[in-house]
Parts: C-alpha cells; sequence; structure tokens
C-alpha cells in the first residue's frame, strides 16, 4: 500500500514483520476447514496474527480448537 503522508498513520500500518505498510485479513476455521467461524478484514498492519486472533476469539466458544499456521504458535487451542 502507498505510503500515508502523516507518520503516526504510516506507524498504524507498519508491520515490522513483513517490513512494509500492510492491512491484515485473518480468516478462522476449525479443524479440516469444516467451518469458517470468523474473518477480520483489513486491521492495521502493525497488529500482529495473535492478537487479532485473540480479539476475535473472545465471541467464540471458550473451548472450540481452530486450526493456525506458525504465526499462531504458542496458543493452546489452535493445532
Amino acid at each position: 500500500m502507498e505510503r500515508p503522508g502523516d507518520y503516526q498513520e504510516h506507524k498504524e500500518y507498519y508491520s515490522d514483520k513483513e517490513k512494509m505498510r500492510t492491512l491484515r485479513n485473518q480468516f478462522i476455521v476449525l479443524p479440516g476447514g469444516e467451518d469458517v467461524v470468523d474473518i477480520s478484514i483489513a486491521e492495521l498492519g502493525q497488529i500482529s496474527d495473535i492478537t487479532l486472533f485473540i480479539k476475535s476469539r473472545q465471541n467464540l466458544d471458550a473451548k472450540q480448537r481452530f486450526l493456525g499456521d506458525k504465526a499462531y504458535i504458542g496458543e493452546e487451542f489452535i493445532t
């Protein structure tokens, strides 16, 4: 994405992981890809994947297990 003119806005979109300005999209699915249970679109790039998951998970069953990639290592309910 194009660099915003304002420095504070630039910092909100900048992802240290990707070393560029980004918008994050996240799809939360059940193991086996059986069902999509939550979608987050166009979140600020500075928010990490695991933080976005934790924020979204508050609306979901506390004991439900999910499928995730290596960005979610350490989260107990992600396989």
